[in-house]
């Protein structure tokens, strides 16, 4: 019986992060962009996909920003846990959530998310969703 009851123990401690998994919640005041790079103390971001401006200028034109992490920024992974910051580069090519310090054009990043696939989704859906109320609030000043 107590084997039984350790197995499922053992199975429901790996069950349940994995069900966490999207449920997180993310600061509301949060920039979502792509990871293109990471190597301590930058990290190259932009608005994530192929880029033709990129590709027709050979690189020379590029919407990417860098930005600065510090030794306060926290970096959390999928799963919500806190990761060092060497460990972000092994997560380029992914969408993250981020924060940066209070300032305008402030480039020095207080928090990054590394988002899973329920969350990038999900800001998908609240950016189509912003963009046809822009577009139906436009349709209405017309």
């Amino acid at each position: 019986m107590k084997r039984v009851l350790s197995v499922l123990a053992l199975g429901l401690a790996f069950a349940l992060p994995a069900a966490a998994e999207g449920v997180r919640e993310l600061p509301q005041d949060m920039e979502v962009a792509y990871l293109e790079s990471a190597q301590y103390p930058t990290v190259k971001l932009s608005s994530g996909g192929f880029s033709w401006v990129k590709w027709l200028t050979l690189g020379l034109a590029d919407n990417s920003q860098t930005f600065q992490m510090t030794r306060a920024t926290k970096i959390r992974d999928q799963r919500n846990t806190f990761i060092p910051s060497g460990k972000l580069q092994f997560h380029h090519d992914k969408f993250v959530a981020f924060k940066r310090g209070a300032g305008l054009g402030n480039t020095r990043l207080q928090e990054i998310w590394i988002l899973n696939d329920y969350e990038v989704d999900s800001f998908r859906q609240k950016a189509e969703e912003q963009a046809q109320v822009k577009q139906a609030l436009q349709e209405q000043a017309r």
